[in-house]
This record gives C-alpha cells, structure tokens and sequence, in this order.
C-alpha cells in the first residue's frame, strides 16, 4: 500500500487493541463507564500515524483538550478539528513549470487527502468500537441520529452520551474529588499515583466541571506528605521556583526520580527477616553447605517464632475464658439484684385534701397553693419513657410537639400557640415543644394498630359546643340517694302514746273604740306638725314653675340611666 493511499475504517479496527470484558456495559451507562471507555478509546485513536502529530498520531481526535495535555506536553491541534482543511478535488497546477513540479504537486495533493480521509476514518471506527461496548437500548438510541449524520465526529457522539447519561451530583463530584487523595503507598508505585489523578480529572472533565492544575497539584502533595516518607524530598520540592518548574507536568518528572533515588538509599536488606525468602545472604553462591546451614538456620528461626506465637495465643485464650468467667459471674449480681428489688408504692394522693389545702385562706399566706407532699417509701426505680409512637408518622409541630396527627405538622396546624414558629421541623425545632420527640419506633414497627384520627394531638380547631346524647346513647341513671331507705328517726317499734292539750278557747271580740277626732280636726293637727323632710309637690296651674338655674350641675350617667 502506497504512503499517500487512506486507511480504510475496516483496516483502522482491525488494528484497534481487543477491548477487555469488563468495559461492556451492562444495563444503563453510567460517567464511570464512560472514562473507562474513553480511555480504551485513546489508545485506538493512537494506532494510526499521521503528518499532524507525529508523537501522539491521531489522540486529538478521541480526546478533549484537558485529557490530551495529561499524555503530552504538546499543543492540541486546534486548527485540525474535527478535520484537516478539506483538499480541492483535484490538484491545482498553477504556476508548475515542468513535469517535476506537476509531479510534486500531485504527490502533496494526495497527501493533504490521505490526511482528511483518514481523521474521517478514524471518526467512524471510533464510533463504531464505542458502540460495540454499549448495551442494546444506549446503542439503538444513537442509532436513528447516526442515520441523519454518517459522518459524525467522535467527540460529538461521545458528547451526547454524557448529556443522555452521564449526569452527575454534588455528592458524586464530592467523591471524585475525595478519591484524589486516597491513603498511598510506596509499594503502590508512582505511576498508580499519577493514574489515578488522571482518572479523577477525567471524571471532572466529562462531569462538565473540570479541576484547575493547582487542584491536581495539591493533591498529589496531600498525599506524598500523608506518606511521610519523604521529608527531604518534600523540602526540596517547595524550594523549587517557576523558572526551575513548579508546575504539574515538573511534579510528575520531579517525583519520579525522587522516590527512585529515595526507595534505592533506604532500601532494607531482605536478610535481616531471617525467614521465608529472604534468609542469610552468603558469599560463595557455589557452596551447597552455606546454602544448607542458612536454610538450616532460618527454619530453626522461624520454629522459635512460631512457639512463641503459640505460647501468645494460649496465654490470650486462658484470658478470654477467665474475661467470660467475671461476665457470668457479674450478670447473675445483676440478676440477684433486680429480683430482691424492693416492691414500689405509688404516692398517696387525696382530691379533697389538696383542694382543701390549695384554696384555703388565712394569715398573709393563705390564699397561695400549698406543694402535695408525698408520702411512703420512695420509688426505686424511674420508669422509661415509651419510645412507641401512637400515629404512623414523623410529624412535628412546634405548639404540639413530635407525636401528632398525620396531618399535622407546624405549617399545618390550625391551634397555634402564642410564639409557634410554622418552619420548625423534628430537626430543628427552632426552640419548639419537645413534647413526644423521644418517640421514633412508628407502632407498626411493634405490631401495634397506630391511632385514630384526633385520638392525640388533633390538628382539629377547638369547640366548645354542646353534645347531646345520640338515640344508640343512653344517659346513666341518677345516683342513688342513700337516705330514701332509712327508716323515719319517730319509726320506734312501741310508739308512745298521743300527746293531749287543752281546747284553746278564742276570746271574745273587742269593741272597735270610738275615733277620738273627727277628719276635719284630723287634717287641722297634721298641718300644725313642721315637716322634717322636703317634700315635693307637682305645680298646679296657680303655683308659678320654678325656673331652672343658670349653670346647672352636670349630669351623670350610670349604665345608660340619667341622674
């Protein structure tokens, strides 16, 4: 095949590496997927050379900016995507003076349309390797938009299925993130260090929200000094100035050749373990009685060790049956304890008395509530609080508190108190009632029938009417009156006898007397008494009307009369 000839896509995929089984998706794509993939692609996209880049072939066209600069220091070709300046059809001889200049123009037109054939190419065979890992259903939803466009771009695709997909939140960027500076270890290698930086701002990228340089840089800090390993390289790294190179691509060349020179001077020799594969060294390699006495010698090591351990762990069993021998013997106390528990007396409590003893006046201080004193042995033990609660809900209300109504809660409560707040939840309460709040087992959880409507903290409006007993109501009979059946106190089995007086004889009338003063002598006396108190006597028409004074008194009311 000629040099100037297109790769055609079927030669492009069969150069592709086999994709491993773990990055077939199964049931829906998630990011996650999509960097694995993504970074299988890149490596297909670098199968195949061409004049744009000579380092890193065709990555540009499988990656985004921010991905390519992790692989090289080079610059993205920003004027060759998504292609190559499109070639004339044929080859422009204009100016060619002789068969040697045609010549040379025909061998540049053929490879300006190598070029442009071949980043179209590998568009397609991308494509076509990135929908050969997704499952069925993702696969035929892009099929219908690849009809339309058959010669879609790849990152355009693969744009779509993050928008589709790929959708991220906080909590999952918040792990990303947390993910970068991980626990790390040596043995690890430096190179899984920097892949899995790598993964991580894949992950930023494709989420649409990219990390900053200095964000990576941190990290990988964070996590060299967590190590604590390398103090002297970590000073010598902070000294570094801008013109030495401070950056991220200066962090990953400087750290490489840190921690090699570092782990190659702190190596310790394996020899000193003493067992296993790392016995004595020897001198003469040769020797078959060194071989044999050093073998010989870390068996005989590696016995000791192991009777010493054995002794360990027989020592440790004889503590944990004496550990368990003190519980049992602890637990029946308890148990003794509990049972020879002395019986509780409730306190004694007497209606009358504390009403006689609350409402009672006298002296300066008798009208204020006396305190009920209980009597008796004291309790000795306090009850717990139930923690069942009697609705199936969380509800909480900051008049009512936390056992309430299904609907009732501080926003919905129609009997507020004076200073309810209508956003205080069960969380934050905002200084609420902390009435019910120690019940969190809903009533199902213990088998128990939660509730009826208003058995509780009822959301219901209070009122105050009258109710009168239904026709299925009975009213209760009257109470008894225990003295209809006490016998009369003159109910005596042998009744005196009647008691009798004398007839009382009404005296005789007496004479009416004479009227000592006729009436016209009668009003004569009378008019010759002084009056002691006024009198008043309506005017007639030959008595004048008294006139009114000048600056009469004002007039009172009193409850809607006149004085």
């Amino acid at each position: 095949m000629s040099t100037a000839t297109p790769t055609s896509v079927t030669d492009m995929k069969a150069a592709f590496p086999t994709p491993p089984e773990h990055l077939r998706v199964i049931g829906t794509p998630t990011l996650t997927d999509f960097v694995q993939i993504l970074i299988f692609i890149a490596r297909c996209a670098q199968t195949h050379k061409s004049t744009i880049s000579p380092n890193m072939n065709l990555l540009y066209v499988a990656v985004p900016p921010g991905v390519y600069a992790h692989y090289t220091r080079e610059a993205y070709p920003y004027g060759m995507y998504p292609y190559p300046p499109r070639p004339l059809d044929v080859p422009n001889f204009a100016g060619a003076n002789g068969g040697t200049a045609r010549e040379n123009i025909k061998i540049q037109h053929a490879l300006e349309v190598k070029r442009y054939t071949d980043v179209q190419n590998m568009n397609t065979a991308l494509i076509d390797t990135f929908l050969e890992l997704m499952p069925p259903s993702a696969k035929i939803a892009y099929n219908d938009i690849r009809i339309s466009n058959p010669n879609a771009v790849f990152r355009e695709m693969f744009e779509w299925f993050l928008n589709k997909y790929g959708e991220t939140q906080a909590i999952d960027r918040k792990k990303n993130i947390d993910s970068m500076t991980a626990p790390w270890s040596p043995s690890d290698g430096f190179d899984s260090l920097i892949h899995r930086l790598f993964l991580a701002n894949t992950y930023a990228i494709c989420a649409n929200h990219p990390l900053q340089e200095h964000q990576i840089l941190d990290a990988a800090v964070i996590v060299l000094q967590n190590c604590g390993l390398y103090p002297e390289e970590m000073k010598a790294w902070k000294k570094r100035t801008p013109a030495e190179g401070n950056d991220y691509a200066a962090f990953k060349i400087f750290w490489e050749q840190a921690i090699r020179i570092a782990d190659t001077a702190m190596a310790t020799p394996a020899a000193q373990y003493q067992y296993g594969m790392n016995i004595n060294e020897v001198s003469d390699e040769n020797s078959t009685t060194s071989r044999t006495s050093a073998l010989e010698n870390s068996i005989s090591t590696f016995g000791s060790a192991y009777a010493a351990t054995e002794e360990r762990v027989r020592n440790q069993t004889d503590t944990i049956n004496n550990l368990q021998g003190q519980l049992t013997t602890l637990q029946q106390q308890l148990n003794h304890s509990i049972m020879a528990r002395p019986p509780m007396y409730p306190p004694p409590y007497n209606q009358r008395n504390n009403y006689y003893n609350n409402n009672q006046r006298g002296g300066r201080g008798g009208n204020q509530r006396r305190q009920h004193v209980p009597t008796g042995p004291p309790a000795t033990q306090v009850t717990p609080p139930n923690p069942v609660k009697r609705f199936e809900n969380m509800n909480y209300c900051h008049t009512h508190g936390g056992d309430v109504d299904d609907g009732h809660t501080s926003a919905t409560c129609t009997r507020p108190g004076l200073y309810h707040n209508y956003y205080a939840t069960r969380d934050n309460t905002m200084g609420g009632s902390i009435s019910g709040l120690h019940k969190t087992i809903l009533p199902s959880a213990v088998g128990r029938p939660p509730a009826p409507p208003g058995g509780g903290r009822s959301n219901t409006p209070y009122n105050r009417a009258p109710s009168y007993p239904t026709q299925q109501q009975t009213r209760p009979p009257p109470p008894t009156n225990p003295y209809n059946n006490m016998q009369p106190a003159n109910a005596y089995n042998n009744m005196p006898p009647p008691m009798t007086a004398p007839a009382y004889n009404m005296p005789p009338p007496m004479p009416t007397p004479p009227m000592p003063m006729q009436q016209p002598q009668y009003h004569r006396a009378m008019a010759m008494i002084p009056p002691t108190t006024p009198t008043y006597q309506h005017p007639t028409p030959m008595m004048p009307v008294p006139a009114m004074p000048t600056n009469p008194m004002p007039q009172q009311y009193y409850h809607g009369y006149q004085y």
